[in-house]
């Protein structure tokens, strides 16, 4: 094969790989994670282990120490395997080289690693077979977490203008929404917890919406709508204030009777 078929080919399965991750992005997680999650797992591990410089000089002295002995006992034995006239043994002409005793080191390791790692191979897929845990977890999960926040927000506000921040209309109409985020095809509320506490006069006081899944409300927190003002977004801790500073009870218990429209 020539250098220009080659390169023909290359282009062509560059070409080929670069409309797979356009058209079928996912498809392609498998082999980049079994290329190269090795390096995070690798990055993950060493972050977590640490090892002090006596352990460190104790595992270096006895591997020089496996070293050298096994090349003082192979360097013997082959001194020793041929025997000479009359039966005496001579010295072979060519002494056990060291790159001899360095190979068979490296057939043993890398035997040792092959072991480990099939033994963890094994384990991590049946690991998945029977884990419940998704495989692959998206890294961009809290961005779009707060997008759907403030989409939340801003649909709630919405509502809350056409229907004067009256609690039960407000809240039907919020139901009814069923604007879906992009690549989710799952509803906005869905996915987040809504709270209306009305004031006094019947009107919202206070609109509290948070995320329902725990993971996702602890990183982005929460977002407290009132009327005529900027939504704010708190922490999740915050909840308990909020709760505390709003006056008459949550509209999230069922509506007396002559509430109801």
């Amino acid at each position: 094969m020539t250098v220009k078929t080659l390169l023909k080919w290359l282009g062509l399965a560059a070409l080929g790989v670069l409309v797979l991750m356009m058209t079928f992005p996912d498809v392609l997680l498998v082999p980049f994670t079994l290329l190269f999650g090795w390096v995070n797992s690798l990055r993950r591990l060493g972050s977590r282990w640490s090892v002090s410089p006596a352990t460190l000089g104790l595992i270096l002295t006895a591997l020089l120490v496996l070293l050298a002995g096994t090349h003082w006992f192979f360097a013997w034995l082959r001194a020793r395997a041929r025997p000479g006239d009359g039966g005496a043994p001579s010295a072979p002409s060519r002494p056990w080289p060291w790159r001899w005793t360095l190979s068979l080191h490296a057939g043993f390791w890398l035997t040792v690693l092959a072991i480990v790692s099939l033994v963890c191979i094994t384990h991590q897929v049946f690991w998945m077979v029977v884990s419940k845990e998704p495989v692959f977890v998206s890294r961009g999960w809290p961005v779009r977490a707060r997008a759907d926040l403030h989409r939340a927000a801003q649909a709630l506000v919405a509502a809350g203008d056409a229907h004067h921040w009256d609690p039960v209309e407000t809240r039907a109409a919020v139901w009814q929404d069923r604007a879906e985020s992009a690549g989710d095809r799952s509803a906005l509320w869905e996915r987040h917890h809504l709270v209306l506490l009305p004031a006094p006069d019947g009107r919202l006081a206070i609109a509290v919406v948070m995320p329902r899944e725990p993971k996702a409300r602890s990183k982005v927190g929460l977002a407290v709508v009132t009327p005529d003002a900027e939504v704010q977004y708190q922490p999740p801790d915050a909840l308990p204030q909020i709760l505390a500073r709003a006056e008459g009870p949550a509209t999230g218990a069922p509506a007396k009777p002559e509430e109801r429209r």
